[in-house]
């Protein structure tokens, strides 16, 4: 499985630009492959840490690997973090998930882009609500037409921010701005990893719990933001809103 991350990493030296500043090519990863943590990108954190053919390793799974997601080591250093056996055995994909959490790495980096979500307000998000889940329902159908283009997909994306409208008139204002702030965090970590594959994002058919959801909404609308401003982005980093 490693080789196939050094394959990946190989994949990732020759993407484009994904996001203005952003070097995945360049960032931290530390990788946990089932028997060793190895560390790309990075001098040894510590005395603990020794060469072997070119690599950093730890023996076993380092403490600061627990997950796939943006780590730091034990001299305060940022890395992406990821555990091998969890992953697809596919280099390309492998590779996208790589951009997906070297991403969260570049976003605790710039202040702009460094947003918080109070994970305590999912547990009493309105999940079980019927007219609630009719206007995410309608929402995604609207969003799904959007992303397939043609000449209605604004239309479409507009008939989508209605209900969405609708949808967080229903919620109180801490569920909304954690959905919010979710399809900042990890919507757009899922966008770079989705233009890293060339592909678009998929929406779910069905309602999902609100985490897992703000990976494909708000890579939709960062999709749908690349058709009508080219400078969206580099806005974002300024503002941060």
């Amino acid at each position: 499985m490693l080789a196939t991350f050094e394959q990946a990493l190989n994949l990732i030296s020759s993407a484009s630009s994904l996001w203005p500043g952003f070097q995945p090519a360049c960032t931290p990863y530390v990788v946990y492959d089932g028997e060793r943590t190895v560390l790309y990108h990075q001098e040894p954190p510590s005395p603990e840490w020794s060469g072997e053919g070119g690599r950093i390793s730890f023996p076993g799974r380092h403490p600061t690997v627990t997950a796939n997601t943006a780590t730091r080591l034990e001299n305060g250093s940022l890395a992406a973090s990821l555990l091998l056996g969890s992953l697809p055995k596919d280099a390309r994909i492998l590779a996208a998930l790589a951009v997906h959490e070297a991403f969260h790495v570049f976003q605790q980096t710039v202040p702009s882009l460094c947003w918080e979500a109070n994970e305590l307000d999912a547990l009493t998000y309105p999940a079980d609500d019927e007219t609630f889940l009719a206007l995410q329902w309608m929402e995604n159908a609207a969003l799904t037409s959007a992303l397939k283009g043609g000449a209605e997909w604004q239309a479409w994306a507009a008939q989508a921010l209605a209900w969405r409208k609708c949808r967080f008139e229903l919620c109180a204002p801490k569920h909304a701005a954690y959905e919010r702030a979710m399809e900042r965090v990890e919507g757009l970590a899922h966008y770079v990893e989705v233009q890293f594959l060339k592909s678009v994002p998929v929406i779910p058919p069905r309602p999902l719990e609100v985490r897992r959801r703000s990976y494909a909404l708000g890579a939709a609308w960062a999709t749908l933001l690349d058709r009508v401003s080219g400078g969206w982005k580099s806005a974002l980093m300024q503002d941060g809103g």
